[in-house]
């Protein structure tokens, strides 16, 4: 079943259609989760056309792995840069456009809907994975 992100303001449609990851085995055949070599290479943990679920068994075993990740146990949904549309540019706050080789994510979501809505956050920095976690508060997923 393929899914969709929308934004809770206007409706629009902010990605691709994709397939949803949400158990281990398939985190672990399709995703690229390694640590190493972000300095070498851009990492892209999600591959094009599929969005990563972080919630149940997921979430577990990331916590497992990175001992200190998401102490809190927040669901969220991890997404490949490449399966966001045009709709979605840049935030005009440049308080949030931090990074030295493109958006390092720290400071909250940097990308906005054509509405101005704050609908994600791009990770896009040489020290980072190549990644867009959805605003939960701005959008939503339909199938």
């Amino acid at each position: 079943m393929k899914t969709a992100l929308f934004c809770k303001n206007c409706n629009a449609r902010l990605s691709n259609w994709l397939c949803e990851i949400d158990n281990v085995e398939a985190m672990n055949r399709l995703c690229d989760l390694r640590n190493d070599d972000r300095y070498e290479e851009e990492i892209h943990p999600v591959p094009k056309g599929h969005v990563l679920v972080i919630a149940n068994e997921v979430l577990h075993e990331r916590q497992k792995a990175v001992p200190g990740w998401n102490p809190e146990g927040h669901a969220e949904k991890w997404m490949n840069l490449g399966d966001i549309v045009d709709c979605v540019g840049l935030t005009d706050d440049t308080t949030r456009l931090n990074g030295c080789c493109g958006l390092d994510g720290g400071d909250g979501p940097n990308r906005v809907c054509s509405c101005d809505s704050l609908v994600g956050t791009e990770s896009s920095d040489c020290w980072t994975w190549h990644q867009f976690i959805p605003n939960p508060k701005a959008t939503y997923w339909k199938t």
